[in-house]
């Protein structure tokens, strides 16, 4: 497949490409997406991550930074069709993430009226090409009943 005969074949020019690119991603030539952590607060304060966690039905703010890296320089991803899951066992909100330029990806997110533990999820596979990418932000805390004090705590 890989073979000089192969390759010069003028017949076979789009598999050649295809060969091409696919090698390029294997070994991270292209097409390789990177992140930062995923950011988020309370959409009325400015306090980033907070330790003292979320109620249900807090509006938050969601921010992640997305860069496709090739032949070992990153830059901003233009994608527009990243979403984010706020998951339990299930995503329970699922939206897509607005493009705020320089790869930062945002969204506002009210959060759900159930209790438990709850993560913000980018699990991004375009169907055409071959770029994934994957960030999770774990939370954990319970809020078993109504008026206790916190409903989502997260893991530093």
């Amino acid at each position: 497949m890989l073979s000089d005969a192969v390759l010069s074949q003028r017949a076979h020019k789009a598999n050649v490409a295809f060969m091409r690119d696919s090698l390029s991603w294997v070994f991270g030539e292209r097409g390789v997406l990177t992140s930062s952590e995923i950011r988020h607060k309370h959409v009325d304060s400015d306090l980033w991550n907070p330790s003292e966690g979320y109620r249900v039905k807090d509006e938050v703010e969601v921010y992640v930074d997305v860069f496709e890296c090739t032949k070992g320089t990153c830059g901003p991803y233009g994608g527009n069709d990243v979403q984010i899951e706020l998951r339990m066992l299930d995503p329970y909100v699922r939206k897509t993430l607005s493009n705020t330029g320089n790869g930062t990806f945002s969204a506002r997110i009210k959060l759900p009226d159930v209790y438990g533990v709850f993560k913000f999820q980018v699990d991004y596979k375009r169907p055409v090409g071959i770029f994934e990418l994957d960030v999770v932000w774990g939370g954990r805390g319970a809020e078993t009943v109504r008026g206790a004090p916190l409903a989502f705590i997260p893991l530093h």
